[in-house]
């Protein structure tokens, strides 16, 4: 699937803070289908039942960690890529060793499609 002004996909982002996440959404994400869901069950399920073009994952959740996420995913086969969008560098270093294919912070997000667009040219 190709991303940019071509074709937009579906993402789920996996972030806890409700008034931030739906701000982002809002701001810079407008143009996708955007599912936000706050912890790593609530996306372990959702991801189990739809198919996702890309996931935007934060490093802290309140069920645990952003690699918890990448992890579960990857068990069930999924080759989905993975965008880390933590505020902290350490959680993005974190989520990049966990396998995430892109990082766009979360202070940085007005680039997020050129983000979105790198890694779908590389996966």
């Amino acid at each position: 699937m190709r991303f940019g002004s071509v074709v937009k996909g579906r993402i789920l982002m996996v972030e806890n803070h409700a008034v931030f996440g739906e701000t982002l959404i809002g701001e810079f994400l407008s143009d996708y289908s955007v599912d936000r869901l706050p912890t790593v069950v609530e996306a372990v399920l959702r991801f189990g039942r739809h198919e996702y073009s890309v996931l935007l994952v934060d490093y802290d959740l309140d069920d645990g960690k952003g690699m918890d996420v990448l992890r579960s995913m990857r068990a069930l086969g999924a080759t989905t890529p993975v965008i880390a969008i933590s505020a902290r560098v350490e959680g993005n270093e974190a989520l990049v060793a966990a396998g995430a294919r892109g990082v766009c912070h979360k202070m940085d997000f007005a680039r997020i499609d050129s983000v979105i667009a790198q890694v779908a040219r590389d996966t």
